[in-house]
């Protein structure tokens, strides 16, 4: 516990921030932090796999749509061409 203050002396409003400007320390404390957070590249790779995963997988879905039509009908007559030859052996 702190010793109160004597009559003549005058409080601070904040003793704990009394020695020390508000307004740098502030300041400082976003250019270190904004210097570290330019700096950092951990995150980097995370974002590179993210977006190279997303681009796969539209990739993806564009072909598939794309060839739908086209797959459909060669299952259909690839069915046709087995139908055809297993009525040979009725």
């Amino acid at each position: 516990m702190t010793a109160p203050a004597p009559a003549d002396t005058p409080v601070p409003a904040d003793p704990v921030r009394a020695d020390k400007p508000v307004r740098a320390d502030k300041d400082d404390m976003m250019r270190k932090f904004l210097r570290r957070f330019a700096s950092n590249e951990a995150g980097a790779v995370t974002v590179d796999w993210v977006v190279l995963t997303a681009a796969v997988v539209a990739l993806t879905g564009i072909v598939a749509y794309a060839t739908r039509n086209s797959a459909a009908d060669l299952l259909g007559a690839a069915g046709t061409a087995v139908e055809e030859e297993a009525s040979i052996f009725d």
